[in-house]
């Protein structure tokens, strides 16, 4: 039976099938950086501005992904120690004092956190927010889709399926993002 579910958490398919909309994305990413955790740690570093791309030093790994931590979408963990928070949010914003809230919960551990919007006028307002002092860096599904494809392009996926299926998806939001 143990190995079934092994084989069940491997498998992008599972993975896909336990939920819909921001769920979906997100649990694909959580199963990408599960699987590949050395291109995972790369896409985030695209992804991030250069001056944090030290948010995740040492091996890929002790690269540990949670869903739901403290209700972070994606929790990314070296040992115990929390290094990147991922708030997703596909046709909901989310509201400064939500985003704050986050912020105490990591309680001054060098955390990165990454919003994650397919909200055009969210990303777009980006600036704006950055002056109101948040320290989420906001991406697009457009720019996830970009930093994603590069990631699949120039790093070797073993498996093919999973290198079809990360192109699929970098077509599929870059679609939805249009």
């Amino acid at each position: 039976m143990g190995t079934e579910i092994e084989k069940l958490k491997e498998s992008p398919l599972y993975n896909l099938s336990m939920a819909n909309k921001e769920l979906f994305h997100s649990n694909f990413i959580a199963w990408f950086g599960k699987m590949y955790p050395t291109h995972f740690i790369n896409l985030i570093n695209k992804l991030l501005p250069e001056k944090e791309n030290n948010w995740f030093d040492g091996n890929p790994n002790e690269l540990r992904i949670e869903r739901e931590y403290k209700h972070f979408d994606i929790s990314v963990f070296k040992d115990k120690e929390l290094k990147l928070v991922i708030e997703n949010k596909v046709k909901s914003i989310p509201t400064k004092k939500q985003l704050d809230n986050y912020e105490k919960v990591v309680n001054n551990q060098k955390v990165a956190f990454i919003l994650l919007t397919m909200n055009v006028q969210l990303y777009e307002l980006a600036g704006n927010l950055e002056n109101k002092e948040l320290n989420w860096n906001i991406v697009n599904y457009t720019d996830l889709s970009k930093c994603l494809s590069e990631v699949v392009n120039e790093e070797d996926i073993a498996v093919d399926y999973h290198k079809e299926l990360l192109k699929d998806y970098c077509t599929y939001i870059s679609n939805l993002q249009s």
